[in-house]
């Protein structure tokens, strides 16, 4: 399965370029509703590397949920 990711940021946009590729890679995988362990298989990573990165890009973006991650992904 190919990931399809933003790599061009738009500037209105600079707290998406906070985030290093595989965090935003993360963030597209959460928008299309992939849990932890899905987003770590299709990564090739251990789903606690997943968690972390996860927890590393809701904290660079101040979300406190996965909800609003999600709601962040499909708002952009």
């Amino acid at each position: 399965e190919v990931i399809v990711c933003p790599t061009d940021v738009a500037p209105e946009d600079q707290e998406l370029a906070a985030l290093s590729t595989r965090e935003r890679e993360v963030l597209t995988l959460l928008g299309q509703g992939k849990t932890n362990p899905e987003i770590a298989k299709l990564l090739g990573i251990s789903t606690h590397t997943a968690n972390r990165h996860r927890a590393n890009l809701m904290e660079k973006l101040g979300l406190r949920s996965g909800k609003a991650v999600t709601a962040k992904v499909q708002a952009a």
